[in-house]
Parts: structure tokens; C-alpha cells; sequence
């Protein structure tokens, strides 16, 4: 039963990371139609593919309060369903459905963004950086996927790009079936953050947040996230139009663009078993990084060659994401703390990463070619590098209350940790506990407090039930302990 339980959770995941790029990275192969329908300049055209990363920066700082609020997934399904929407709006053909819908893809997408990795924490503690990885190899092929057809659906469709934007909005759809249904088998003892409730409400938290916003390993991995979304998000929306000024057609370029993201999913899976067997991800970051660093300068020195250069960087542009979520994790001691650190790294790391596209269309437009803009691209990978060796290190973002674990061995917050599920556990089946007396959390405010105020009206637990037990199985040991008098008939108040 727990097996097909977690196999759930995990569908339901993976399925939502499906929904989380196609609807973005579907615009580059369309973008240059997009402009020359609607007017619009190499710069303008990167503010239109910004948008939605602006989005995700503005709405991810405001996620973590309304997720413990209502919990993540009933959010989800709202975030759902305002991506399905916005989706839908661009199939309309005006100017201002374009931008409309745009905006309502990244407010979607910016909320599902923070919930995932808390998400993952939550269903999955054990196994947050191997998850990860398939999380962000089911994005990539759902990306490959999107990018595929983009150029020939339009192309059947006589050049009408629209239904190209729209072909990720099925997989949607389902998403939000299945986040329907988890939250119909949702049990009512706990609530979807996995809080155990106490008289049908979650607890007030007992200890003071983790200070983020002041944490140096905070900031590393929001900066992580940041530079990987920077790049990936430049380029995958201006190397269509950089492999087309070396020569290539709109379908090769399309299919290169497309190999890129099919690349990413091997790419994620080794990255995901080679940081789930260390918790010092520093190796992994740094070479990475310096793999990167290979397509990108081939680009740039060997152009002629950019149906090599541009698979070869789909191993990592996946990969580099899939660190970026597994870090949120690793480096957080709650699902709580997760999606507050979630909720900071992709709100800054997206306004970065929004500046992105816009860089690039503009330095194409002052220097009139694409050296300028391929050198930001190796410039986002050398920062990336430096930085991701920092958020690397195997340290947990620790509160006041939470200093003292952090000096111990990794091996002893495992182990400490694996004991604090068990008690969990405990608590959320009330028949794994052997016969003990239930909890006061258990039992309503008013019966409580009329056992505050009389002892006696208290529920009967184990030892009451042995102290009665003893009695009934030994009257003459009880009329032994009295005292001899009392034995004989006499009255105690004789002796005095």
C-alpha cells in the first residue's frame, strides 16, 4: 500500500513538472513570427519572452504564506488552473492576448515553481535529490516535446503559431485532475504541508523561523538559481535565431533546439544519482559548470558547427536545474523551510534571470551580430560556477534552535532526522502506539481544561488500568498494607 501511495505522489509530481517550461521554451522557435506579425523589434520581442520570468520573481516572494494558509496542494491546483487560462488566452489573435496570456503563464508557473521543491521535500525526505532529478527530466522532455512541434504545427497550420503556444495546455489539464483527486484521498488527520492537525487545525509553529534573508547559504543558492536561469532561459529563447544566421533553416533549428532539451534528461538523471550519493554537491557544481563552458565557446569560435554545440549544452542546461531544486532541498531541514527558501531564490533568482533575454536581444541589436551575446552566456556559466561552489558545501540553513545540530556529522542529523519521522508517524496513526494513553492534542479544549482543573476527570491511561487489575487479582495483599487495627475491626481513632 505505501509503495502505490508513493508511486502516486510521484506521477503527481512528475506531471506537474511537465507543465512547468513547455508554455515558455515554445516561444523561441515561433519568436521571429511572432515579431514580424505583430511589428516587433529584437529587443521588444526579448521583453516578451521576459515576462514571464518577471512574473515568476514578483509572485515568488508571496507564495510561502498562502501555501501554509490553505496548503500546497489546493495552491497548486489555483495555480493550475491560471496557467491553463493564460494559455488559452494567447490562442487569441490580438496583441494584447499575447501579452495578457503571457502574463497569466508566468503568474502559473511562477506559483508551481516554489511549491514544487517543498513538494518533493514533503513526499519524498529521503530521496529529495534523486527526485529532482526525474522532476527535471520529465520537464525537459516535456520541453523537447513542445519545441518539436512548434515549427510544424505552424507550418501545417500555414504559418499560425498560436496552436504551437497552446500544445502543452492538455498536460495541464490533466495536472489539475490528478491534484483534484490527491486532494479527494487527502487524509483529514494531516494537512498537505504534512502538519499533523490538532482539533482540525495545523499548530501554531514552535519555533521561530530560519532567518533567510540574512543567511550567506541562503543567498548562494538563490544566486544559483539565478545565474542557471539567466542562461538557460537566454539561450533557449535566442539559439534558434543565432543558428539561423549560421546558415540553418527555421525546422533545424528547431530540431537542434529540441535534441537540446531531449539531452537534458539523461543529463538530470546522472546528476541526480551523483548528488544523492553525496551531500557535497561541489564537484558536481564546478563541473558542470566547466562542461558548459565547452558548447558555448564552440559556438562562438566554430559556428559552422552549432548542430553539435547546441545538443551538447542540452546535457546541462536540464542538469543545472535539477541542482538548483535539490539544493532548495538539501540545504533546508523542512518542508517549511523549503518553500521559504524556494519562495527567495526564484523570486530574486527570476528577476535576474528575466534580465536574460532582454540582454541578449539587446546586445544583438547594438553590435548587430551574436558574439556579444554568446559571451554572456560563458560569463553566466564562469559566475555560476564560483557561486554553485559555495551553495555546494553540505551545511543546512540553520535557525537559533537549530545551530547546534548543524555542528554535528552529517551522519548524526541523518539518523536524528530519520528518528524525528518515526515519531511523526507515530502521531499520524494513532494504532502504531501500542496502547498508549492518547495525547492531550488528541481529546477537545473543553475536556482538556476540565482535566486542568480536576485531576480525577482525567481519561484513564495504562497505569490506572494496572493499578485496578492489581487490585482485582490481590484483595489479600491490599488487606495486608492496611494497618492492623483496621485489620481487626478496631476503630484508627481509638489510638489516639
Amino acid at each position: 500500500m505505501g509503495r502505490r501511495i508513493g508511486g502516486i505522489k510521484l506521477v503527481n509530481v512528475l506531471v506537474i513538472a511537465m507543465c512547468l517550461r513547455a508554455a515558455v521554451v515554445s516561444f523561441g522557435p515561433v519568436a521571429q513570427r511572432i515579431g514580424a506579425d505583430y511589428g516587433l523589434s529584437a529587443a521588444e520581442l526579448g521583453m516578451l519572452a521576459a515576462l514571464p520570468l518577471v512574473t515568476f520573481g514578483l509572485v515568488s516572494a508571496f507564495v510561502a504564506k498562502p501555501a501554509r494558509r490553505i496548503g500546497f496542494d489546493r495552491l497548486s491546483v489555483l495555480a493550475l488552473l491560471t496557467l491553463a487560462v493564460g494559455i488559452a488566452t494567447r490562442l487569441i489573435p490580438a496583441a494584447w492576448a499575447m501579452w495578457a496570456g503571457t502574463a497569466g503563464v508566468g503568474l502559473g508557473i511562477g506559483v508551481l515553481n516554489v511549491l514544487a521543491p517543498a513538494i518533493v521535500k514533503r513526499d519524498f525526505p529521503w530521496q529529495t535529490s534523486f527526485v529532482s532529478g526525474l522532476y527535471s527530466a520529465a520537464m525537459a522532455a516535456a520541453a523537447a516535446t513542445g519545441i518539436a512541434l512548434a515549427t510544424p504545427l505552424t507550418q501545417a497550420l500555414h504559418g499560425d503559431w498560436r496552436i504551437a503556444l497552446a500544445s502543452s495546455l492538455p498536460v495541464v489539464l490533466l495536472a489539475i485532475v490528478l491534484q483534484l483527486l490527491r486532494i479527494g484521498r487527502g487524509r483529514r488527520t494531516t494537512t498537505d504541508t504534512g502538519t499533523l492537525l490538532v482539533d482540525g487545525r495545523p499548530p501554531r509553529p514552535t519555533t521561530r523561523p530560519t532567518p533567510l534573508w540574512r543567511s550567506p547559504l541562503a543567498w548562494a543558492v538563490t544566486g544559483y538559481m539565478a545565474l542557471q536561469s539567466f542562461v538557460f532561459y537566454a539561450f533557449v529563447n535566442w539559439i534558434p535565431s543565432i543558428t539561423a544566421d549560421a546558415g540553418f533553416s527555421e525546422a533545424e533549428a528547431g530540431f537542434h533546439l529540441s535534441v537540446n532539451q531531449l539531452l537534458g534528461i539523461p543529463g538530470a538523471m546522472l546528476v541526480a544519482v551523483l548528488m544523492q550519493r553525496s551531500r557535497d554537491s561541489r564537484v558536481v557544481v564546478a563541473g558542470t559548470a566547466l562542461y558548459g563552458l565547452v558548447p558555448v565557446l564552440g559556438t562562438l569560435y566554430a559556428p559552422s558547427l552549432i548542430w553539435l554545440w547546441t545538443p551538447m549544452l542540452g546535457l546541462v542546461t536540464s542538469a543545472y536545474f535539477a541542482i538548483a531544486i535539490a539544493l532548495v532541498g538539501e540545504r533546508t531541514a523542512s518542508s517549511r523551510d523549503a518553500a521559504r527558501l524556494s519562495g527567495m531564490a526564484q523570486s530574486v533568482g527570476y528577476l535576474v534571470a528575466a534580465t536574460g533575454p532582454v540582454i541578449a536581444g539587446w546586445l544583438h541589436d547594438l553590435t548587430g551580430g551574436w558574439t556579444a551575446t554568446i559571451w554572456s552566456f560563458a560569463i553566466g556559466l564562469v559566475l555560476l560556477g564560483l557561486v554553485g561552489l559555495v551553495a555546494g558545501r553540505d551545511r543546512t540553513i540553520a535557525g537559533p534552535e537549530q545551530r547546534g545540530r548543524e555542528r554535528r556529522s552529517p551522519e548524526q542529523r541523518d539518523e536524528e532526522q530519520r528518528d524525528e519521522e518515526r515519531r511523526d508517524e507515530k502521531q499520524r496513526d494513532p494504532e502504531q502506539r501500542g496502547g498508549e494513553q492518547p495525547g492531550r492534542e488528541q481529546r477537545g479544549p473543553e475536556r482538556r481544561d476540565r482535566e486542568q482543573r480536576d485531576p480525577d476527570q482525567r481519561a484513564p491511561g495504562p497505569r490506572d488500568q494496572g493499578r485496578r487489575d492489581q487490585v482485582q487479582r490481590d484483595p489479600e495483599q491490599q488487606d495486608r498494607e492496611r494497618p492492623d487495627e483496621e485489620q481487626d475491626g478496631a476503630d484508627p481513632r481509638d489510638r489516639e
